[in-house]
């Protein structure tokens, strides 16, 4: 019988132009010093060599494919206390026996579980793989690897002789072509994710989980949410429940969250400001609107409004000059928002475990403009003294680090506050986070100023940096 194990490193479809893109990152590194640009400072300053370059692509590329050891958890506060989660989830999961949680008095709505035995290492020993299997997209693969379950819209094929109660081999689509509803000849190349109990044939009309896992090639947590109300709480990856924090919204103040998809973030943002106020959210897709609306009600978030992004019609150029003067529909008035949060579309560089990368590099270069077009429209949006977060979920300096330093130098009006300190005062120890890289225009001290989640920690990788507005008579 065929046995299989371990990740291992992330599958490319373009591994040369990726390591490339990366190496080029890499290289606009500076040391030494403090970076001319900005400020004019005068140290002298040296860019890293290719043998350092090379020990941080190689670094980067074994983290990426490394499963986290531990899951995190974000708990709908305005239903439940983190407290009362916890003797839900022990009360319903008897697997919960083996694992440890811990909650975080700065952070209540957090909670970190982590296997009991040891924290060292996530491979599992090997497993057998059965006859019948179950491809699923590749994006899915990474969820499925850090303790979720196989639903629907997940599989793209299932074996014709599957049935139900029968233990699937379930395996990722390392090609990104795999047609949906295939039953043979699954597809190939494909990665091997574990096993699991196949719960209907009729994947595509089920609500719950399709493929009940009950063995991975990685040995995170799995706590089954499915047994708890699903307003309580939910996975998300801790960057993410960072950036509503480090933006610190407070009640009665109007925010907007100008990511594009209106989902974990903004009912986090609403629940921080206890439903009062407003929080106005922008979904990329239309289609979608309705579905997350629902999700924010049962979430019993009151304060969101929902609209379609729309590059072009986001900052209104004339009329109403204050947030009173109009229905908080775009396009927006100059200056409407208290706080603004960009978690920008980005290559999404930073997913763990990274299975399946379709991206070529003139893809991942494709980010750049359409961040600095998003970062552009939300200070127009932002009030004088307000506060913009900007983050994406990728590890590459270009879209991180080259993004602040683009932004400092066109927007007069901007200044980079410490997130790191605001961070700091969370009290998180266990979620040790990176200061950003030196670049050209963008020093050391900035450098400070900024949050990196990458192989120094056990995230996903993710970039978080905070803006005040000062001036916006200073706006280019």
């Amino acid at each position: 019988m065929n046995m299989a194990s371990a990740p291992g490193k992330p599958f490319f479809k373009y591994p040369e132009e990726i390591e490339h893109a990366l190496k080029s990152n890499f290289r606009i590194i500076l040391v030494d010093g403090v970076v001319e640009g900005r400020k004019k400072d005068k140290k002298a300053v040296r860019k890293i060599d290719e043998k350092t370059v090379q020990a941080k692509y190689d670094e980067m590329i074994s983290w990426l494919g490394e499963s986290p050891k531990d899951q995190v958890f974000r708990v709908n506060t305005l239903q439940r206390r983190a407290d009362k989660v916890i003797d839900l989830i022990k009360a319903t999961d008897p697997r919960s026996e083996l694992y440890q949680f811990t909650t975080f008095p700065k952070v209540p709505e957090l909670i970190m579980v982590f296997n009991k035995e040891s924290s060292e290492g996530v491979e599992n020993k090997e497993i057998n793989v059965k006859a019948q299997e179950a491809i699923v997209k590749w994006s899915s693969g990474s969820a499925i690897l850090r303790g979720g379950h196989v639903f629907g819209p997940d599989i793209m094929g299932l074996s014709k002789s599957a049935r139900k109660d029968m233990v699937v081999s379930v395996f990722v689509d390392t090609s990104g072509t795999c047609k949906p509803g295939a039953t043979t000849n699954l597809q190939k190349p494909k990665k091997f994710l574990g096993n699991g109990v196949l719960i209907t044939r009729d994947y595509a009309k089920y609500k719950g989980p399709v493929i009940k896992m009950m063995e991975r090639i990685t040995n995170s947590p799995s706590i089954d949410l499915n047994l708890i109300p699903p307003n309580f709480v939910r996975g998300q990856h801790f960057p993410s429940i960072i950036c509503p924090r480090i933006l610190d919204p407070k009640p009665d103040e109007v925010v907007l969250d100008i990511s594009g998809y209106a989902g974990m973030e903004t009912s986090h943002i609403a629940a921080l400001m206890g439903n009062k106020g407003k929080v106005i959210a922008l979904q990329r897709d239309a289609a979608r609107i309705d579905q997350f609306t629902k999700r924010h009600k049962e979430f019993g978030c009151t304060n969101i409004r929902i609209f379609h992004l729309d590059f072009e019609k986001l900052v209104k150029q004339n009329g109403a000059k204050n947030i009173k003067d109009f229905d908080y529909r775009p396009p927006f008035p100059k200056g409407s928002f208290d706080r603004i949060l960009v978690d920008a579309d980005c290559s999404y560089l930073g997913l763990r475990p990274l299975i399946f990368y379709p991206q070529n590099g003139r893809s991942m270069a494709s980010w750049q403009p359409r961040q600095k077009k998003l970062f552009t429209s939300a200070v127009d949006l932002l009030k004088d003294g307000g506060t913009l977060v900007y983050a994406t979920c990728t590890v590459t300096i270009f879209e991180n680090e080259s993004i602040v330093a683009w932004a400092l130098k066109t927007f007069p009006c901007l200044e980079l506050i410490s997130a790191r300190e605001k961070y700091e005062s969370f009290e998180l120890r266990e979620f040790p986070v990176s200061p950003g890289y030196t670049i050209r225009g963008f020093n050391s001290a900035d450098a400070q100023k900024v949050l990196r989640f990458g192989p120094e920690g056990d995230s996903a990788g993710f970039f978080i940096a905070l803006f005040r507005k000062t001036n916006a008579e200073n706006d280019p």
